[in-house]
């Protein structure tokens, strides 16, 4: 079972970076992607949630990376080595303070 999991993250983490999912998948193995994706879902949004909760309105405190705080939530068996991998940085848009 873990070795799916994990095998299945990997195929998740392929499909994120631009793979397209091969025609002859079959119906359990999407259904295994489509429950890994939600997991891993769960897990960003408790991230956040927490995130959000311990830094409060101070704006002195620092800010953590998500990959810090989503590694942290997450059990070992759903990390693997993709998502260490170099990933170029998200742009972040700089909102107009009007």
């Amino acid at each position: 079972m873990e070795n799916r999991v994990k095998e299945i993250t990997n195929e998740m983490h392929e499909v994120l970076n631009g793979k397209t999912i091969s025609l002859d998948m079959k119906p359990y193995d999407l259904n295994d992607l489509s429950y890994v994706i939600k997991k891993n879902l769960e897990l960003v949004c408790e991230a956040m949630k927490k995130n959000v909760g311990d830094e409060g309105s101070t704006s002195n405190v620092p800010q953590s990376t998500p990959s810090t705080t989503m590694t942290s939530m997450m059990p070992s068996s759903i990390i693997d080595p993709p998502l260490y991998a170099s990933v170029p940085s998200p742009m972040t848009p700089q909102m107009n303070p009007s």
